[in-house]
């Protein structure tokens, strides 16, 4: 009997704890995505195309959307708290992290401010960062990756980004001379002129500068890739002398393989070569220092962000945000029962399953040794060599009895659970002027 009894205990032990691990294993955090807005204006592209990227990196994320698929209410970065807690609310068995932000574009600078919300702790981790050249769903895409990646919950920030208090000065006796290419093309009588001063501004700079020897009627990206061949830091710098009275200006970065350019308005420039370089030498200036790639606010960029990338991110409340909130005693009725007597539904299946775990174990056990009892092992001979049948029948009996009981205990237990767990979804009040109508999510099956 206790061979048998062993090998059914070792065999349901092993089956529940292996299906428990792999369970465990096979799950990975999940993130709840809120959404991404522009001030108060949702961005459900935004939306899906971060969705898809997250997941084809091999995360779970669920797009929380409203009962009729709607997308949720802006909500901005000042109020993450807050939408943590209406998603703990409306989806009490959620576990992971909520995910949103804000990405404003301005003229030249794209900026943004992410969140990431623990629904276990309730502690939140902020991000800025801004680019110049980049695309914005992949400049998106970067930013959320990394801060999924190492999230560092802090206080909440200020308006001003958080990359405009950092000392982003490169460190004494850093190396900045990544080499340009210069080439002054177009019409004009002052290109000699033009390209000597423009070659003296930038090694002042303390960079290198090559002159292009290559003579191209238009400079596309297959040229410029040829100028830069083997220089995979380099950058080149082209000047267009236009007709009429216009002038080109363009940055080519290898390392990102992105472009920056303006078009100045001079027209005195053909004439007068003070005018020429009084505009060009400035503008290059700035373009030299334009920061190319996805993360500018945190990739060491060299040097201090521009003026619009310090703007302040906007605080003020958009309109319809206080239904979002449903704080208060009105805000959610879970019954008559008081609220600290409750269980969620999860933690009630989980001890519903134990309870009824060790019936189904004590009923196999029962099973398995009236099924022995019936062969050979239920059978032995005594030292007068009699056979005596029947030897497992007594803890066959025993061990029904052992699950009588416990499903005496585990009805009237469920019982109690069920009760101390809601079983209709969260009823609210009808909204007024005080308790607006909370908000209703679409939680994960």
């Amino acid at each position: 009997m206790s061979v048998v009894r062993t090998l059914v205990f070792s065999l349901l032990t092993h089956l529940l704890l292996g299906t428990s691990l792999e369970s465990a294993q096979a799950a990975p955090t999940r993130t709840f995505l809120w959404g991404i807005q522009n001030g108060c204006e949702s961005l459900p592209e935004a939306d899906r195309y971060l969705a898809s990227q997250l997941q084809a990196a091999g995360k779970s994320v669920w797009l929380l959307r409203s009962p009729q698929g709607q997308p949720l209410p802006v909500c901005s970065p000042h109020q993450s708290v807050r939408c943590g807690e209406a998603l703990r609310s409306s989806c009490q068995a959620a576990q992971g992290q909520l995910l949103g932000g804000t990405m404003v574009r301005g003229k030249e600078v794209l900026r943004f401010r992410l969140w990431l919300y623990d629904l276990a702790s309730g502690q939140v981790a902020y991000q800025d960062d801004y680019c110049q050249s980049c695309d914005p769903m992949s400049a998106l895409a970067a930013q959320a990756t990394r801060l999924l990646a190492s999230p560092q919950p802090g206080s909440r920030p200020g308006q001003t980004p958080m990359y405009c208090g950092q000392d982003q000065a490169p460190p004494k006796g850093a190396s900045i001379s990544r080499p340009v290419h210069l080439v002054v093309f177009g019409e004009g009588k002052h290109k000699p002129v033009l390209l000597a001063a423009l070659r003296a501004a930038i090694v002042e700079r303390g960079r290198p500068v090559q002159l292009v020897a290559l003579d191209a009627k238009t400079y596309t990206i297959d040229v410029l890739q040829r100028i830069v061949a083997g220089q995979p830091e380099a950058q080149v710098v082209g000047v267009e002398l236009l007709r009429d009275g216009k002038v080109g200006l363009f940055v080519y970065d290898a390392r990102t393989e992105q472009t920056a350019d303006r078009v100045l308005d001079c027209p005195d420039c053909a004439q007068n070569k003070d005018s020429l370089l009084g505009q060009v030498l400035p503008a290059v200036g700035t373009l030299l220092t334009r920061c190319f790639g996805q993360q500018c606010g945190s990739s060491g960029h060299q040097g201090p962000p521009p003026p619009e990338a310090c703007a302040p991110f906007a605080t003020a409340a958009c309109p319809g945000s206080d239904s979002l909130f449903p704080l208060g005693p009105r805000a959610i009725d879970w019954g008559t029962g008081p609220a600290a007597s409750r269980l969620d539904a999860r933690k009630s299946a989980t001890l519903q399953a134990l309870v009824w775990s060790g019936v189904g174990i004590s009923a196999l056990t029962t099973l398995g040794l009236f099924i022995a009892n019936s062969t050979e092992s239920g059978t032995r001979t005594d030292p007068r060599g009699f056979r005596i049948s029947d030897t497992l029948l007594y803890p066959a009996w025993s061990t029904l009895g052992v699950t009588l009981g416990l499903i005496g205990l585990a009805v009237p237990t469920s019982v109690l659970l069920s009760q101390a767990t809601p079983s209709h979804p969260p009823t609210t009040p009808a909204p007024d002027s005080q308790h607006p109508a909370p908000l209703l999510i679409e939680c994960p099956q």
